[in-house]
């Protein structure tokens, strides 16, 4: 979403940037510029997943019936760590920040959802325990949180490297 506005301070683009949106514009603005930002925008979008499917290696998160499997094995969660886990699945590899999981989840930011985001976190941690290295979420720092996916292959020389064997 691009905010057109002619509010210039930087309390209205934080807000209407933490409330969503993708962009922020003032008036005056060249046509130009706008086309070029909705160019920006519009490759974005395609680069979304385009179906129900999120796939990613041997994590299929079925966005229709709400199944997510890994190697084949369902992966039974509760509807907000579903969310929770779509998210993360979503940008699986890169870190997301603590505030838009806040944004996802609980449909905006707060501090004090901070510990409910971590108990969340630890509960979809425990029912992942069953697929070993295959999938991991790893905290990162004070920022938020990564979702990895190791390949079998990938979790033979992790635990070979770490027990020397």
């Amino acid at each position: 979403m691009l905010v057109l506005s002619e509010q210039t301070t930087d309390d209205a683009k934080v807000a209407a940037l933490d409330a969503g949106a993708s962009d922020y514009m003032t008036k005056p603005f060249s046509s130009a510029e706008l086309l070029a930002r909705l160019r920006v925008l519009q490759r974005q979008v395609l680069n979304e997943p385009d179906g129900p499917l999120l796939v990613e290696g041997e994590l299929v998160a079925n966005l229709v019936t709400h199944q997510i499997t890994i190697s084949g094995r369902a992966l039974r969660l509760t509807p907000k760590e579903e969310a929770l886990f779509y998210v993360l699945a979503r940008y699986a590899g890169k870190v997301v920040t603590r505030a838009h999981l806040l944004r996802s989840v609980w449909g905006g930011p707060g501090e004090q959802r901070i510990h409910d985001l971590q108990v969340l976190v630890a509960q979809i941690r425990k029912k992942l325990e069953p697929y070993g290295a295959e999938v991991l979420i790893r905290t990162e720092g004070h920022i938020g949180y990564r979702l990895s996916l190791i390949t079998p292959s990938e979790a033979v020389l992790s635990e070979a490297l770490l027990t020397g064997h």
